[in-house]
C-alpha cells in the first residue's frame, strides 16, 4: 500500500544445486560456500517514485540489484543507513548477491522496504526513541553511582550503575544505535557490541 512499510520476511528465493529454494521467513541462515543470489519481486502502488530499503543485519559482502541495475556493491558490512533508488514501473525486482563467510550466509534482521519519505520518517522516529532511551539510561547510571559514593557504599547501587552502563553501550553500538547513523559498521564495532551485551549479564547476575 502507499505510504506503508513492508518487512521483507517472506518470498525470497535462491538457487541451490540447480533447485529453487524458498526462504520461509527471516531472519534465516544458509550454510553454503558459494556466492548466492536471493531474489524477491514486489508490486508497488506507484511508479515514477523513489523507494528505499534497509538491509540491516547482513554481515557478508553483498551486491544489491534493483530491476537489473546495480545499486550497491562491495560492502563488507551491511549499511545501516537507507539505500534509495528510483522505480519507473509498478514492480520491483530485488536481488541480493551475497558472498559467504565461514561457509555461511545469514540475514540477522528482516529487510524493510517502502517509499523514501515514509522510510526516512520511520528512521528518524526510531532514532529519537533510541536517543530518549539512552538519555534515560544515562540518568539511571549517574543516579546509581552517585548513591553508591554518597551513602553507605552499597555494592548493589554500583552493580546497577555498571549494568545500565553496559546496556547503554550495547544499544549505542546496535543496528539502530547512534553510531550506525554516522559510521559504517566494522568487525570491531560488532565485537564491542557483543562484548558489552555479554558483560551486562555479569552485574545482572549479582543483582538478581
Amino acid at each position: 500500500e502507499e505510504d506503508a512499510l513492508v518487512q521483507l520476511n517472506h518470498g525470497w528465493t535462491y538457487d541451490e544445486d540447480a533447485r529453487i529454494q524458498l526462504v520461509e521467513a527471516t531472519p534465516f541462515t544458509v550454510h553454503t560456500n558459494k556466492v548466492t543470489t536471493f531474489s524477491l519481486k514486489l508490486q508497488v502502488p506507484k511508479a515514477q517514485q523513489i523507494y528505499s530499503v534497509k538491509l540491516a543485519g547482513i554481515h557478508q559482502p553483498f551486491e544489491l540489484w534493483v530491476n537489473g541495475q546495480l545499486i550497491k556493491a562491495g560492502s563488507r558490512q551491511a549499511q545501516e543507513k537507507l539505500t534509495h533508488f528510483y522505480v519507473d514501473r509498478s514492480s520491483v525486482d530485488l536481488k541480493l548477491v551475497i558472498t559467504p563467510i565461514n561457509d555461511r550466509i545469514a540475514f540477522l534482521q528482516t529487510p524493510i522496504f517502502g517509499q523514501t519519505d515514509t522510510m526516512q520518517g520511520f528512521f528518524i522516529k526510531n532514532l529519537i526513541i533510541m536517543l530518549l532511551t539512552l538519555i534515560s539510561l544515562t540518568f539511571l547510571i549517574v543516579y546509581s553511582i552517585t548513591l553508591y559514593f554518597s551513602k553507605e557504599h552499597k555494592i548493589l547501587h554500583l552493580q546497577i550503575g555498571i549494568y545500565f552502563l553496559l546496556v547503554s553501550g550495547s544499544l549505542l553500538l546496535s543496528n539502530e544505535g547512534i553510531v550506525a547513523v554516522f559510521l559504517n559498521f566494522s568487525d570491531s564495532l560488532v565485537k564491542l557490541k557483543t562484548i558489552a551485551g555479554i558483560l551486562a549479564a555479569v552485574p545482572l547476575y549479582f543483582i538478581v
